[in-house]
């Protein structure tokens, strides 16, 4: 434990003894003497007199002003003054580390053994990276200190987790300090994290240095001498914060139930950087206050549906390394209104419910806590009215609440009514500036209650004025009293609710979570008053519920009088529970009890647990029929599961049965399937009212609980343990995508072939297979594939009529893994082309299936294979089985016979919940060039951790598991073996292995599928189907029966591509596009749809020849374009003469189209459309049902009806666009097609995250272009591309030439790296256009795009994944991107100016880059030199040259910068004088005004460069200066690009300058930027190339 030292910091001697006995009586451990606060200190008297009196070990510190000290006196009277202090037997002496060599020189050999040395180091400006600190640790420990000392400064909360990490880690005595407000935790925590001491004022205003809390807090608010190494961190996050009583509440609530836990203030300005960096397990639960909550709903994994609704959170606890958010404020808030109200006799307008209900209910503010009371007033019954400063959030919530919103300058003249309720939720009249009231003395006489949230002071001015009117005052003390109890049995893994208010919490969110029942239970319940608390919880219930009161000798929790016990649950009858539940002991007698007063919808559930086992059938039947005769409604069996296949028992018996453990949790999940009344769902992780009892989140949405029926097929992954495991969260939304009728449990097995056995029925249609069940599910398999035989191992089985088939998927999933983390670090094997395993040294830990799987597939890639394993005889069997070599486990650490090796744990050790541990030492590792580990909970392993500080390539289990699963999956959805040929000949081709193809060259289609068949039993790989060769050929007809009539097995090639065609330009084009469409199709690719506008048939028909020779997929007719339009007439001929696939459309004017005549003859149309041979038609949401319902029985096998929604305000939240989702498919739309708005470039992100799971979305307006060119990315359906710009039928709609020649969408895959610009205006960049073209040149899969963007930081934050590698940064956002990035090179820094955003390492990262300025300069460099053919490069041609910058943003910092580092003497001219004076004195310059620049030339030969958008397209007449100025200059630059040749240019070049075009900059930088976005050398000419061709 650290120990706790008092800086004395008097001003005499008398004063310093006086307040060393203070400290001590304090409870101090250490005092420190700070000799240079003392006046006239004479060293030897003094320090004489104060070590002689010493009543606690003493630290003597003299610290002089360079180190942030008193002091300033001679260096070596000050040293000589510590050297007396150790030879007159100070415990500790603090020397500076500047000093520290030389003191500890002096004392050598004379120092006392008890007198330890601190050298210390005070940074008074940041606190250093975690490098930089421990750099500096052991840069003090060489000085031979006994003690480091460092203290930094916090410019943010996050730094201190810096401290924090060195502090850990430290092999020395540390004392870690972070100074200021926002440091305090480096104080409160020192005993957590290591720390030898720590610093504590003796009061108030005695502080040492800035964030020292007093002893008397430390001891008494923060419980110091508690704190360890074990300790839980909890705290409080808002901003201000420190003025918040709660760690005064909860340490001592926290030491009243002996909870090893603290609660700290946290003073947070970037909440989630913040979340990001305390991420770790230590760090166990937040509250959440002003301003955050509402920013907190987004950085949580998970949020409570309450909190969700009312979009604020101020309460977060960290469960299964998961952050989950709820809201206590609104119950705490409400509930103290009611009581006061209901003290007051005050009631509502329904009889005995709340008496809020019916009241105006007024409240100031719309944060997070306005919110939360809106939400709970109206929950009430209440009708709310908001009152804000911003009239626009008031609005927002009082929509979202049907409610009204007031202009706060009107609230004082508001009262339609009297009696109303006032609630403040604003921080006016908090401490200190507790004058102010929100609302005037005047206006409170119309109300009967007024709340104030603030507590801080009690009696705030609106309540002491609220109270002289005549209304009841509620202080904000109820408010935080009330809902920190909420918190803190959250905190305290609460056990189910334990008071009333927690249960109607609990109830609340039950609701919102999808529940259809709630239990009470009441034996859960402490002090239970039954007529009260039955009273208030069966009032205010929301959905059915069940009253139970289960006794101790149940199972229950009470132990109370039985007649007592029964007369509550009497009373529950009366007060109207639904349900009550009742032991069989007792049963008889209550059903007899209530026979005359019982209520026509009361259900009795009669219930018997049973906690030791699972009886026969035959029991289970007996004890139905006897629950059954007391007088039953419901009859309730809980079991107990000693092995899984008890639960199949419960499973013939129809009843509500329960089978508890963890065996018994699938009885809960087959419930429906079974017959089940109800099953039992906990609300947390925690709080289960039985052992093996899940959540209803999990239920819901990692089981699917509301799809499984009685024809449901049942699939699991069987293990021992097996819980750990992800695979159902991933199967089942698989299935749900697939629409398969299906669902993927955990079977935790012990015994295997028992659990076959029992589980044989074809309901159980297969199983995925895990440790330690792989080998023996191999032998009780009725067949087993070869390779897994091989293996012996199996980790699939399906049951294929009656028999199970064993498979093994591990071996493919894990090897690929490592080999594309060998590709991607350019690691090759020892055979040219072959795996990059091949030749290396491969050992594998363990020796069990997945062992025995990589071991297998290692040595068929060609690696030598060592198995380590702790029963060696195992490992000399497998590796004899693959002619490999075996090693016992306890001799691998120091096994290294070479380096470059390779190692695989395919062992347990390390997966949660024992994740601090790992299979290999540490050291052993760096012989290791990758280091691959099977588990994936976690992710990143100890094993991994350590691997990638050793320097290790890593591969983690989560690869293979996603891998295999695909192979699985496959498996149990029944796709032909044929399918995975084909899927498994495109990746060969991807990866350019041989293939062996057979030419058909037939010359009619009947003998080409004759010859289909030939090739197949011949063993080709693919056909090459030679269209040149066939006689009249008809591309459409004949190539779809050759397409459609094809074996599944075969990828065709249409055409040759090693001899001359024969075709026709035209029927070389269509061959194109079949081929292109056919991959597509093949690799599920997004289609291509040109929509057609044109106001007439044949210009329509034109139009379809232009979409084909732009090569689109497939076009869109849109008829309500048409003018007079004829429908059998018109979409005969369209559809007849058509030579593409087809979507017919034909929008009406209320969904955004032209069509204005009858609906009933428009989906009439769409009827015709389908009968005469349409592809597809799209049909409104709106209409939806009514089309689906007329064509029932009369729809086409290939023919797709697409439902679509658009909206043309905006882009609704990803719930709502899921729900919209579901409500589209659920019209039973083949294709889900939803169209938005952006207004923000981030609310496309909301339509990625949703598109994974539709089929079609889209994005209108500018902001929204990236949906369209990311479409292939995300998994849609199609995407529209325009035949021209002209023809857009929807706002920004890219052309067809764009996305296929500007973007390649066609090359665009799920894994393909998305880049852009990042600007505003945006769409002048030529950015697309060179790093397009260039990564196609050189076979980089990315994407770069346009990125019209207002708020960066909120951008950035949006896009922080790893499919957004990195950003170019143009006007007007350079300057705020080094803000927001974590990291900034030193020189984009220096410039103030970041145009390159790299995320590293692994997302966690944002790094600034400037390559604007060397871009820039060496551009003007250029062309000086050439101008006088020097060959002198030692010197900058700009040496000594006046340099002209116009503009002061960011390219203007970096040429002025750039100038500067050269020699040159620069000015600044920019429209804002202030910011040109500011960059000025920046670089050493001058600064002029706009104006001034015209008649300055104090000299000829200057050079200007403009750094404006003054010139840019489309205003390419407009000039930054006028010509007749330019005369003076020798060069002039400039920085805009669009048009290459601008006006200043042209002027310039007119007058005599050399123009230099923004063109060279643009390249250059642009040659920077593409070395920071992939790691490869920039093809300089090639970007060139690209973007010249262009301008």
């Amino acid at each position: 434990m650290a120990l706790l030292c008092v800086p004395l910091v008097a001003s005499s001697v008398d004063q310093m003894l006086l307040d060393a006995d203070k400290a001590k009586a304090s409870g101090a451990d250490v005092v420190e003497l700070r000799l240079d606060f003392l006046k006239n200190f004479q060293p030897r008297q003094d320090l004489g007199v104060l070590l002689r009196e010493k009543k606690l070990p003493t630290i003597v510190t003299y610290r002089p002003k360079w180190e942030g000290g008193q002091v300033e006196v001679d260096e070596q009277k000050r040293l000589d003054a510590l050297r007396l202090a150790v030879e007159l037997g100070s415990d500790y002496v603090d020397v500076e580390l500047k000093a520290a060599d030389e003191f500890m020189k002096s004392i050598s050999g004379k120092k006392p053994e008890k007198t330890k040395v601190i050298v210390s180091s005070h940074n008074y400006e940041n606190t250093p990276s975690i490098d930089d600190l421990t750099n500096l640790v052991a840069k003090i420990q060489s000085t031979g200190a006994g003690i480091v000392k460092i203290a930094t400064t916090a410019k943010d909360i996050t730094d201190v987790s810096h401290m924090f990490r060195v502090m850990a880690h430290c092999q020395v005595p540390i004392i870690g300090l972070v100074m200021g407000d926002r440091g305090v935790i480096s104080r409160v925590l020192a005993s957590k994290f290591g720390g030898y001491l720590t610093f504590a004022s003796l009061e108030a205003g005695k502080e040492s240095a800035d964030g020292q809390p007093t002893i008397k807090d430390l001891l008494e608010v923060y419980n110091f001498r508690q704190v360890g190494r074990e300790t839980q961190i909890y705290g409080i996050i808002g901003k201000p914060v420190y003025h918040s009583k709660g760690p005064v509440l909860y340490n001592k609530a926290f030491s009243s139930v002996g909870l090893d836990a603290v609660y700290v203030h946290y003073l947070v300005d970037d909440l989630p950087h913040f979340v990001d960096v305390y991420s770790s397990p230590d760090f166990a639960g937040f509250s959440c206050t002003i301003p955050h909550k509402e920013i907190m709903c987004e950085c949580c994994d998970e949020v409570d549906p309450v909190a969700k609704d009312i979009g604020a959170v101020n309460a977060i606890i960290r469960r299964d390394g998961k952050l989950l958010g709820y809201n206590t404020d609104y119950i705490g808030a409400i509930s103290a209104i009611e009581d006061a109200l209901r003290a007051a006799n005050i009631q509502g307008n329904v009889p005995g419910g709340s008496p809020l209900a019916g009241k105006l209910f007024v409240v100031i503010g719309a944060g997070g806590a306005g919110k939360s009371l809106a939400y709970g007033a109206k929950e009430k019954g209440a009708r709310v009215a908001i009152s804000n400063r911003s009239y626009d959030r008031a609005k927002e919530i009082a929509d979202s609440l049907g409610g009204q919103v007031i202009p706060l300058s009107e609230l004082e003249h508001f009262h339609p009514e009297e009696g109303m309720i006032l609630a403040n939720t604003t921080p006016v009249g908090m401490q200190p500036k507790t004058g102010v009231s929100p609302i005037p003395k005047s206006a409170l006489k119309h109300y009967r209650l007024v709340f104030d949230a603030i507590y801080t002071p009690i009696d705030t001015r609106l309540l002491t004025e609220a109270k002289e009117a005549g209304a009841i005052p509620v202080s904000g003390v109820e408010m935080f009293l009330r809902q920190a109890k909420g918190q803190f049995e959250l905190y305290t893994d609460g056990s189910p609710a334990s008071s009333v208010e927690k249960m109607l919490l609990d109830a609340d969110r039950a609701k919102a979570s999808g529940a259809d029942v709630v239990e009470l239970r009441l034996d859960c319940l402490k002090n239970f008053q039954p007529r009260q608390d039955l009273g208030v919880l069966l009032r205010e219930k929301k959905l059915p519920t069940i009253v139970t009161y289960r006794p101790k000798w149940d199972g229950g929790r009470t132990e109370i009088d039985e007649q007592k016990r029964l007369d509550a649950l009497r009373l529950a009858v009366e007060l109207g529970s639904d349900y009550v539940d009742v032991k069989l002991k007792v049963a008889d007698e209550f059903i007899k009890s209530i026979s005359e007063k019982r209520p026509e919808m009361l259900k009795v559930i009669v219930s018997s647990y049973n906690y030791e086992n699972t009886p026969s059938v035959e029991i289970l039947t007996s004890l139905d029929a006897k629950i059954r005769s007391v007088g039953a409604d419901i009859v309730k069996i809980a079991t107990t599961a000693k092995d899984i296949t008890d639960v199949s028992r419960v499973f013939q018996v129809p009843i509500i049965g329960l089978v508890m453990g963890d065996r018994g949790v699938i009885s809960r999940l087959f419930a429906s399937k079974f017959g089940g009344y109800l099953t039992y769902a906990a609300l947390d992780g925690g709080i289960e009212s039985a052992i093996g009892e899940p959540t209803i989140k999990k239920m819901l949405d990692a089981y699917n609980f509301r799809r499984v029926g009685s024809d449901t097929q049942i699939f699991g992954l069987i293990g021992n343990p097996v819980y750990h495991s992800k695979s159902p969260f991933v199967y089942n939304k698989v299935f749900s995508f697939l629409g398969l009728n299906a669902v993927f449990v955990h079977f935790l097995v012990d015994d295997l072939p028992s659990f076959l056995n029992v589980y044989s029925s074809p309901d159980f249609a297969g199983f995925s297979c895990t440790i330690p069940h792989k080998e023996i599910m191999c032998r009780s398999c009725d067949e087993v594939d070869p390779i897994a035989k091989a293996m012996e191992a199996v980790n699939t089985t399906i049951r294929r009529d009656g028999k199970l088939i064993g498979c093994n998927t591990d071996y493919i999933g894990a090897i690929s893994a490592i080999e594309e983390a060998l590709r991607a670090a350019n690691i090759q094997g020892n055979i040219p082309g072959g795996s990059p395993v091949a030749g290396k040294l491969f050992v594998i830990m363990g020796a069990g299936g997945t062992g025995k799987a990589l071991s297998y597939i290692a040595k068929e890639k060609g690696a030598r294979v060592v198995i380590a394993n702790r029963t060696y005889e195992r490992a000399e069997k497998l590796a004899q089985a693959i002619g490999g070599q075996a090693i016992p486990l306890s001799e691998l650490e120091d096994f290294h016979p070479e380096e470059g090796m390779i190692l695989a744990n395919t062992t347990s050790v390390g997966m949660y919940p024992n994740t601090g541990v790992s299979p290999i030492p540490k050291h052993a590792l760096k012989h290791y060039i990758l280091v691959f580990d099977a588990i994936y909970t976690p992710r990143d392993t100890q094993l991994l951790i350590d691997a990638k500080e050793a320097g290790a390539i890593i591969a983690d289990g989560v690869e293979m598991f996603l891998r295999q699963a695909k192979g699985q999956i496959e498996l149990y959805t029944n796709r032909s073996p044929e399918r995975n040929k084909e899927l498994d000949l495109l990746r060969a081709m991807a990866e350019n292995a041989t293939l062996l193809c057979a030419p058909l060259c037939a010359p009619s289609v009947q003998k080409m599928l004759h010859q289909i068949d030939e090739a197949v039993a011949a063993g080709a790989d693919l056909v090459e189907i030679r269209l040149d060769h066939l006689r009249n050929f008809q591309p459409h007809q004949h190539l779809e029966v050759l397409l459609k009539g094809r074996n599944s097995q075969f990828l065709l090639l249409i055409g040759t591509s090693h001899r001359p065609p024969i075709l026709s330009d035209s029927l070389e084009k269509e061959r194109k596009k079949e081929v292109d469409l056919l991959r597509a199709m093949a690799e599920n690719a997004t289609l291509l749809c040109a929509p057609l506008c044109a106001p007439s048939v044949e210009k329509m028909l034109h139009q379809i020849d232009e979409a084909m020779a732009a090569c689109a997929d497939l076009v869109e007719i849109r008829l309500d374009h048409l003018r007079n339009f004829q429908p059998h007439q018109d979409l005969e001929v369209l559809l007849k003469e058509r030579k593409l696939p087809v979507l017919v459309t034909c929008r009406p004017k209320w969904e955004g189209g032209n069509y204005e005549g009858d609906e009933h003859e428009r989906l009439k149309a769409l009827r015709l459309a389908m009968d005469l041979g349409a592809d597809y038609v799209d049909v409104e949401l709106q209409a939806a049902n009514d089309f689906i319902s007329s064509i029932s029985g009369k729809k086409p096998e290939n023919f797709k009806i697409i439902v679509s929604s658009h909206n043309y305000q905006s882009t609704p939240s990803v719930e709502e666009l899921t729900d919209l989702a579901a409500k589209l498919h659920a019209t039973g739309a083949d294709i889900v097609k939803i169209a938005t708005t952006a207004v923000d470039i981030t609310d496309v992100a909301r339509v990625f995250r949703v598109i994974v799971n539709c089929q079609l979305l889209d994005g209108s307006w500018e902001r929204g272009l990236i949906s369209r060119l990311l479409s292939p990315k995300y998994g849609g359906y199609l995407t529209y591309g325009a035949l021209e710009s002209s023809k857009q039928s929807a706002p920004w709609e890219p052309t067809l030439r764009d996305l296929l020649h500007l973007y390649n969408i066609r090359q665009i895959r799920p894994d393909t790296k998305v880049f852009g610009v990042i600007g505003k205006p945006i769409g002048h960049s030529k950015g697309p256009t060179m790093y397009n073209a260039t990564f196609k040149r050189v076979g980089y899969n990315g994407i770069y795009v346009r990125l019209l963007v207002d708020d960066l930081a909120r951008f950035l934050d949006t896009y922080a994944s790893p499919d957004f590698p990195a950003f170019s940064c143009g006007i007007p956002h350079k300057e705020a991107a080094v803000v927001c990035c974590d990291e900034v090179d030193p020189i984009a820094r220096s410039i103030g100016a970041v145009n390159t955003i790299v995320s590293q390492p692994f997302g966690q990262k944002l790094m600034g880059y400037n390559t604007d300025y060397y871009a820039a300069i060496s551009a003007i460099e250029d062309a000086l030199r050439g101008t006088t053919n020097s060959s002198n490069t030692a010197n900058s041609p700009l040496e000594g040259k006046l340099f002209v910058v116009i503009g002061a943003g960011g390219a203007g910092k970096a040429l002025a910068y750039g100038a500067k580092v050269k020699g040159a003497r620069v000015v600044i001219a920019n429209r804002t004088f202030g910011r040109a004076k500011d960059l000025a004195e920046l670089v050493g310059g001058d600064a002029l005004t706009f104006a001034e620049l015209e008649n300055f030339h104090p000299e000829k030969g200057m050079i200007l460069a403009n750094a404006t958008s003054v010139g840019m397209q489309p205003q390419i007449e407009e000039t930054p200066i006028p010509k007749h100025a330019l005369r003076y200059y020798a060069i002039v630059f400039d920085a805009v690009y669009t048009p290459k040749v601008t006006r200043l240019l042209q002027e310039a070049e007119a007058s005599g300058a050399i123009p230099v075009s923004g063109m060279e900059m643009f390249i250059r930088q642009a040659k920077g930027q593409f070395q920071h976005f992939t790691g490869l050398a920039a093809p300089e000419e090639v970007m060139r190339e690209a973007i010249l061709n262009k301008i």
